[in-house]
């Protein structure tokens, strides 16, 4: 995984940084960034989430707009959309409806 999409580096369970010597016998996790969990009490890559995530479904995504919602997001979601509204919606991150 390369270090620019990195947001959480564990060593032996202890959050370290990118000037972390690797010793023998260390135990290394990596993690993409953190959109639904708050991790900031723990040593970060970045000093923010790169962006916060958002999600507009039409009618053919309705279950999925379901599952979003029971993971702890809260879709865009409407059966009539049409595709220039999806677009538009996407594009100015507004939540008017």
């Amino acid at each position: 995984m390369p270090h620019t999409e990195l947001d959480l580096v564990l060593v032996n369970g202890e959050s370290v940084n990118f000037w972390y010597r690797v010793e023998d016998g260390d135990r290394i996790s990596v993690y993409p960034p953190f959109e639904a969990m708050d991790i900031s009490p723990l040593v970060r890559l970045r000093p923010q989430p790169l962006r916060e995530l958002r999600f507009v479904a039409d009618a053919q995504l309705g279950r999925l707009a379901a599952y979003l919602r029971v993971a702890g997001f809260d879709p865009v979601y409407r059966r009539d959309y049409q595709d220039e509204e999806l677009a538009s919606i996407s594009a100015n991150f507004t939540r008017d409806e």
